[in-house]
């Protein structure tokens, strides 16, 4: 597996690869992998093709620097994991990699006003930019991003749709643990037992989607049987075809069998949790 830390060098060997009639696969990460990481490097297996991982905590989208500053990082870790995963190439810049990044104006509406576009202010134009510039550099021609993320998912979707690019984009489901918490880098600041608290959320969505009356009282059934440990920040349910629309986007042939998705986000112990789940 290469290391490639500089641009110019990553661009070359980019440029190799294609002069060869490779194939790219992309999976852009922020470190400290786990399951749900290789989840999508594995999935990523399934097409001939050369793989390339980033690896760039990107400072443009944490709302602040005590949350950039505490988010995990294990990159010997992480770099002795990626050798065993068949990857051909790990990109690993420094903060270069923010300069002249693309002037982004506004999103739609929907990635500012609703789910964790209205709680964290700029996160998504930060996304936006790191992953434009990741884009122009690597020259992907598959992406894999994860479904725990939706919104993020969705502003890929929008990225690739508004600037034209000729990349296709893997949705990957949510891994969970054990216990059905979705897997995320954050939940290395948990405890075991704060975990426990956690998997409470995806169990109380299960249970939530199962009655009926579907899109009512959602809040206060959460706020009802949720650990008070846990702190809610959003809980809601969304039809598909509006989740789309105020996104700017078209729906797809793959999300037309869900009619709803619902989305929650949370704190315990100031660590923020985020799920979603779709259902008829």
């Amino acid at each position: 597996m290469k290391i490639i830390t500089k641009i110019e060098e990553i661009k070359n060997h980019i440029h190799r690869l294609k002069n060869e009639n490779h194939i790219i696969s992309f999976i852009p990460t922020m470190g400290n992998l786990h399951n749900g990481h290789l989840s999508l490097i594995k999935k990523s297996q399934s097409i001939v093709s050369k793989k390339i991982v980033s690896i760039f905590i990107n400072p443009l989208q944490f709302n602040n620097t005590k949350d950039f500053d505490a988010y995990p990082r294990k990159i010997d870790k992480d770099i002795e994991c990626l050798k065993t995963q068949n990857i051909d190439c790990l990109f690993l810049p420094d903060e270069n990699i923010l300069d002249d990044l693309p002037i982004i104006d506004t999103l739609p509406d929907g990635f500012t006003k609703i789910l964790c576009g209205k709680y964290r202010p700029n996160h998504f134009i930060g996304v936006y930019k790191i992953v434009l510039r990741l884009f122009n550099i690597i020259s992907p021609d598959y992406v894999f991003f994860g479904e725990k993320d939706y919104q993020q998912l969705l502003l890929i979707k929008f990225l690739i749709q508004k600037n034209k690019l000729n990349i296709k984009i893997n949705e990957c489901e949510t891994i969970r643990d054990l216990n059905g918490l979705a897997l995320s880098s954050r939940n290395n600041l948990l405890t075991q037992n704060q975990k426990k608290i956690a998997s409470s959320i995806y169990k109380l969505m299960q249970e939530y989607t199962m009655k009926s009356n579907i899109k009512h009282q959602i809040l206060s059934y959460f706020e009802d049987k949720i650990d008070k440990l846990i702190e809610t920040e959003y809980c809601e349910v969304i039809e598909t075809k509006d989740l789309y629309d105020i996104h700017g986007l078209d729906i797809i042939d793959s999300d037309i069998n869900f009619k709803y998705r619902l989305f929650y986000a949370g704190y315990i112990s100031g660590v923020r949790l985020i799920d979603n789940l779709s259902f008829n």
